[in-house]
């Protein structure tokens, strides 16, 4: 299972990667010689402006991350021949053995549907609880 997690978590890392190095290249330069002339250290120049700023993207690849995570069916499909153990089963791959394998049509569509209805409410409590700046900088 940590060898399926690694290999996920590999596969997205570029993703990430290049989210945070697009909102570090929005980051004004005068904030970090204003906090040069103040005199603060690299620390607080990273907690007081850095952070900050990358909080947010920081929050949308967290979640992104964790809906995708819980909706892994392809890399535990190819990775265990189509025969998970049952450690393995996710809500995606359950609902496909059981509609698929066992022809139980009712309980796969209740295992999709209550998947659904989980990753619906995490995204609307994520855009409630988002608040997407309204300020536009133009140099």
């Amino acid at each position: 299972m940590a060898a399926l997690v690694g290999v996920h978590n590999w596969k997205f890392s570029i993703f990430v990667a290049i989210l945070v190095y697009a909102k570090l290249q929005g980051i004004p330069d005068d904030l970090y010689e204003a906090a040069i002339m103040s005199g603060a250290t690299k620390y607080q120049q990273f907690r007081d402006i850095t952070l900050p700023y990358i909080k947010n993207v920081l929050f949308i690849t967290v979640l992104l991350r964790g809906l995708w995570n819980f909706n892994m069916f392809d890399l535990i499909w190819v990775a265990t021949n189509a025969n998970p153990i049952d450690s393995l089963v996710t809500l995606p791959v359950y609902a496909y053995k059981i509609g698929f394998q066992f022809q139980e049509l009712g309980k796969s569509n209740a295992v999709a549907t209550t998947l659904f209805v989980v990753l619906s409410v995490v995204g609307i409590i994520y855009f409630k609880t988002a608040k997407p700046s309204q300020e536009v900088r133009v140099e």
